[in-house]
């Protein structure tokens, strides 16, 4: 083994990334999300315009999961 690498005991826990999410960050991302929804869907209302209705579902479906 290597001298800088140590041996360590994982065998009962599996991570396929050595990652774990901030759930802060995931909040603020989500919230984002939710203001330029209600803007866009707000703007495309009031302007009739019927292209950016994807674009609304879209950012709905991203807030959402």
């Amino acid at each position: 083994m290597p001298a800088g690498l140590a041996a360590r005991d994982d065998s009962n826990t599996y991570a396929l990334y050595q990652y774990t999410p901030s759930l802060i960050a995931a909040c603020i991302s989500a919230a984002a999300f939710a203001v330029a929804t209600l803007l866009h869907a707000t703007k495309s209302s009031r302007l009739r315009l019927k292209i950016l209705i994807p674009f609304v579902f879209g950012l709905a479906f991203e807030t959402i999961g």
